[in-house]
């Protein structure tokens, strides 16, 4: 976890805001660390961790994403949640927390990335709990991406550079709900495993790679290297 908050910190670069400057320049982090950090502490302190499965932190070009497994705690509520009422999922891993001051038991942790981010930020499903914490980039040049059709993105949008190039031209428009909401996750990220998709879908894995099989069968994607190390290429249209 302090390697986490370390590299979290390194990452948090200081932005020079010169918009609508009169003397003196406004420094402008590229997230708030403090919600951050409460973010962080809270998946390890409430992850389910007798699955055998660790947090999982994704770092975007736009955003952080802090996947705790496992949802609320059995005697925790929603508004309770959102308000700060504490009710730790491993009550023991709390204390040690604690102990350690690592943690403190007056749960400002979720109402510090609400008051930071919104309610919006917080993703709450039976099985895992992801919240976004988005960067706030300034002064970003405009510029267009080839696909096709040109598409202009706004100064104030931040874009993934990880899909340059990858998106398909357009969504396709006769594909099944199902198999749209598996694709769409697969153009969002084209090097996510069959478990991290399943996450970001709400599906089981068996259920990706059924729909993975359908949508090479029907050529809007193709795999490039192994299971474990490849990638999937996002193909421009179906090849019907």
């Amino acid at each position: 976890m302090d390697k986490l908050l370390d590299y979290g910190d390194a990452i948090n670069i200081i932005q020079a805001d010169e918009r609508g400057r009169i003397s003196e320049r406004k420094d402008v982090p590229l997230f708030d660390y403090e919600a951050f950090h409460e973010a962080l502490l809270n998946a390890f302190v409430h992850n389910k961790w007798i699955g055998l499965n660790a947090p999982m932190i994704s770092v975007f070009t736009d955003r952080i994403e802090i996947l705790s497994h496992g949802g609320l705690g059995v005697e925790q509520d929603l508004e309770g949640f959102y308000n700060g009422v504490s009710i730790p999922v491993n009550e023991v891993l709390a204390s040690i927390f604690l102990q350690l001051r690592l943690s403190e038991r007056s749960g400002r942790g979720v109402p510090k990335i609400v008051g930071a981010y919104g309610r919006e930020s917080i993703r709450i499903e039976k099985n895992f709990i992801i919240v976004t914490i988005p960067f706030n980039r300034i002064n970003v040049t405009p510029f267009e991406l080839n696909m096709g059709e040109k598409s202009e993105i706004a100064q104030n949008e931040p874009v993934n550079e990880n899909l340059l190039g990858k998106l398909p031209s357009k969504l396709p428009s006769k594909l099944p709900r199902n198999l749209e909401i598996t694709y769409k996750a697969i153009c969002e990220d084209n090097y996510a495993t069959n478990q991290e998709l399943a996450i970001r879908t709400n599906q089981s894995e068996r259920t990706i790679r059924n729909h993975t099989a359908k949508l090479k069968e029907l050529n809007y994607i193709h795999r490039v290297g192994s299971d474990k190390t490849g990638h999937w290429e996002i193909l421009s249209e179906s090849q019907e």
